[in-house]
This record gives structure tokens, sequence and C-alpha cells, in this order.
């Protein structure tokens, strides 16, 4: 499922406030911010342990033995008794409870709203995001709302990380698009999140996330200053459609495309019809009338496609990711097409 949320119990580990994602699953409450109300609504209630691992050893024939793994450990959910991940020893399980602790102490209570969470794939990842209640206005109008993220991984394959972000994480997709926009902003140097690892001691390291809100401003600021940029940047609609092609072609068809081919000619069916529902998404939404003909306008058209039209039209997003990528992806690519106009 492209969606990712973990559904070992039977029931959908996902919380949300007020607004269902699309998938429309989980449960959605209101006015909610005790993180022992959210554990529960959200399917986080479960616990991960540490087990040695065992091979079997077939040398006799009359009678099963097992060899122990020195070294590593697999960690399992105590509820479902699933496997989640391989680890070393010096590794160290961060419990649900005690992530959600240390949240509280990032996000306090009085700017700021728990807005979702969950657990994704099988519960190898749990995410809990807040929204602050004052959204980023670009040109004084245009509301932006901001997010505090904290994330934890229980197979070994990534750190607890607390960011900021413009994405509301609901299930894989969106949470890969947040992941990309924090991987994105440490790459330029800019440092909009916190990290740290499973080992002794994290205790101490993570309670120096409280420092992540004091962030936010900073990293607020700098996205409204490039998105206000982006808005004075006028796009004709040809100019528009060729941005649209390299996002979804690779370098041969533009080649191509670059002769005067025609399109439709050129690209498959199915990434003809991609590249019509992303000009649709750039030109079409009512949302979008005060910033058509802009980047920022392209780059909120691209963000709509994924977020609204790519995933619910799409039966088999297996062959949808080997064509185009993901989403995440996909908004990377618009991103970086877009800043490099300005």
């Amino acid at each position: 499922m492209a969606h990712a949320i973990d559904e070992t119990t039977g029931i959908a580990a996902a919380w949300s406030n007020e607004l269902t994602s699309w998938h429309g699953l989980g449960s959605v409450t209101t006015g909610i911010n005790t993180s022992e109300d959210i554990i529960k609504l959200a399917g986080l209630d479960f616990e991960v342990v540490k087990k040695p691992i065992f091979v079997e050893d077939d040398t006799d024939l009359f009678e099963t033995s097992y060899t122990k793994i020195e070294g590593h450990f697999s960690t399992v959910r105590t509820d479902t008794h699933k496997p989640l991940g391989i680890v070393g020893k010096k590794y160290e399980v961060i419990p649900n409870t005690e992530a959600f602790r240390f949240f509280d102490s990032v996000i306090g209570k009085d700017n700021v709203q728990y807005e979702t969470a969950g657990a994704l794939k099988d519960g190898r990842v749990i995410y809990v995001t807040a929204k602050m209640k004052e959204p980023m206005l670009i040109n004084g109008k245009d509301p932006h709302d901001m997010y505090v993220v904290f994330t934890n991984s229980h197979d070994g394959s990534s750190s607890v990380r607390a960011f900021i972000t413009s994405v509301r994480i609901v299930c894989a997709n969106t949470f890969a698009a947040a992941i990309a926009n924090m991987k994105g902003r440490k790459k330029s140097g800019e440092s909009n999140y916190l990290t740290v690892r499973h080992l002794s001691g994290y205790q101490n390291q993570m309670a120096q996330a409280m420092q992540v809100l004091a962030l936010t401003e900073k990293v607020t600021q700098e996205q409204q200053g490039l998105f206000e940029q982006l808005q004075k940047i006028k796009l004709k609609d040809d100019q528009t459609k060729q941005l649209a092609l390299q996002l979804i072609c690779d370098q041969a068809e533009l080649n191509i495309l670059g002769t005067g081919a025609d399109v439709q000619n050129v690209l498959s069916a199915r990434k003809f019809n991609t590249y019509n529902r992303i000009l649709e998404s750039c030109f079409g939404p009512a949302s979008q009338q005060d910033i058509l003909g802009t980047a920022y306008g392209f780059m909120n058209g691209v963000t709509y496609y994924t977020s609204h039209v790519k995933d619910k039209e799409s039966q088999d997003a297996t062959i949808y990711n080997h064509l185009f990528g993901t989403s995440r992806e996909l908004q990377s690519k618009a991103v970086q097409l877009v800043t490099s106009l300005v």
C-alpha cells in the first residue's frame, strides 16, 4: 500500500486533528492535545524490545539445534511479535512513550497544536507533528502552515529526528516529502533539524531537542522570503509547459522534444497523461488563481498534483514510481526547477 500506514493489529495506526486524510484511515478527533490520549488514538501504545538472533544448525540430521549470532539483535514488537529490524549491541530502543514525553517538552502548549501521529511500515517508523498556530503568510495573504515534526524508527534505519517543515504528515508519501524537505535544508548548510542516535545517553541528547522550536521563526522567515521571490517571477504558458516536461522527462526525451517534435508522439501514453494532469493542477485549481503564471504557482501546482491527484488516480504505485520516482522526488525536483529561476 502506498500510504504504508501500520495495520498489523487490524486497526490503522494513525491519528489526525480535525482533518481526514485522502486515504480515510485512522481516527480523527478535535481539540486533543495530551500525548497520553494521542498515543492510544494513533496506535502507538506498543513496546519494542531487543532479542537475540539464532540460526538453525542443520548439520545434525537427528536433532535441530540453533546457533546464536553474536553482536546482532532483532527489534521486535511485543504485541504482534513481529521483527522490525536488525541492530547492533550498542543500539538502544527508544520507547514511544518516552519519545512523546520529549516531544511534549519541545512543543509546549501555548503556540502549537498536536496535528497528526501514527506508525508506518508495521511500526518500524513513528511520527508526530504539531502545527504552529500562527501560519506563515506570503505577501500578507497566502497562509502556509508550519509544523514541528518528531520521528523515530524501531528498525535501525534512522536516528530520532526533530525538524521544522511546511508538510503535514499523514502517511508514507507525506512523511517522505517532509524528510526530503529536511534533508534539502541540511545539504544547504541550514540547521532546522536535530538528530539523536539510538545509543546510551540518548536521554541527554533528546533533551536538547527543545532547541528546535527556537529555529521556527528563522526558518519561517527564510521560506517566506523565498516564496515571495518566486511569486514575483512570471511564467508564460509555454514556460510552465517546459518546466512540466523537465519534471517528468529523461534527457533523451528532452533532446527529441528540443528538435520540435510533438509531445504526444514522444511521450508514452502514461507519461503524456501525467504531463496533462500536472498542467491541469498548475492552471486549474481555484486556489491557484492569485498565483497563476508564476514560479510559485508552478511549485504549488506540482504539490497539488502529488497531494490530491496522483495517488488517487494511480492504481499501481509501483509502476508509477518506476516511471517517475516518488511524490517526494517530484516535489523536490519542482522546487529545484523554480529556485533555479531566482
